[in-house]
């Protein structure tokens, strides 16, 4: 099916029906939830990536690639909800609006229209009852997951390297005329430990002191210079 140019997300392999967001009435796109497919415009694209951003700064850095995927079991309940990814979804709203008014409506009908009674699920006694808020129907055909996004990715997804090459170049200037040029290259690699070793690598650090603001320690695996001929 011609999508428009838009971004087909697959829930599965052949879906048996239209893209929900090309239908022309709410009665069609609630019909192609079901059955068809979700596509995304390059506006919620960007509003997923920049969402995704966010949730990587306020959550990492990730020590596995599971750590990444899944939620936490820790004491931030923030985070015990969902993963990163699933929790950037919901914040770009892709599950509950669309510039499509048909699609819209469907979306509110079957996925912010039918809250769990959060006073209900709290007096349950649940260690992370928070999981369990929202829309009952959440996940059911239609829905974007986070697994959605991870499935096209998994035959390549892999945990980033933590050592870097890094190469610079410096010259000196008599006025415009270059007299001497140089290049190097360092080999860093990103430890777990802080820049303060005073905080442990898995606790949280406080606001406003170097660990906040310079992060992971740095360090120097191999440095070289350069000839012209090598950059």
């Amino acid at each position: 099916e011609d999508t428009g140019g838009d971004v087909p997300v697959l829930a599965t392999m052949l879906p048996s029906g239209p893209a929900a967001e090309s239908q022309g009435n709410a009665v069609d796109a609630r019909s192609a939830l079901w059955e068809g497919f979700r596509k995304l415009t390059d506006a919620q694209i960007r509003t997923l990536a920049e969402t995704l951003v966010a949730q990587v700064k306020a959550r990492g850095p990730f020590l596995s690639l599971g750590q990444f995927v899944n939620r936490e079991i820790s004491s931030r309940d923030a985070y015990n909800k969902t993963g990163t990814l699933q929790a950037a979804i919901d914040a770009a709203e892709l599950n509950t609006s669309s510039a499509n008014g048909a699609m819209e409506s469907a979306l509110v009908e079957r996925f912010a229209s039918n809250a769990m009674d959060e006073t209900v699920v709290d007096a349950a006694g649940f260690a992370s009852a928070e999981s369990l808020h929202g829309d009952r129907n959440e996940g059911m055909p239609g829905y974007l997951l986070q697994s959605d996004l991870l499935k096209p990715m998994a035959p390549v997804l892999s945990a980033r390297s933590d050592t870097f090459i890094i190469r610079s170049y410096g010259d000196v200037r008599n006025g415009d005329q270059v007299v001497a040029k140089a290049w190097c290259e360092a080999v860093v690699q990103r430890c777990p430990d802080y820049v303060d070793n005073s905080v442990q690598p898995w606790e949280t650090p406080a606001a406003d002191t170097n660990d906040e603001t310079f992060g992971r320690r740095f360090r120097v695996v191999s440095f070289r210079w350069l000839g012209e001929d090598e950059v």
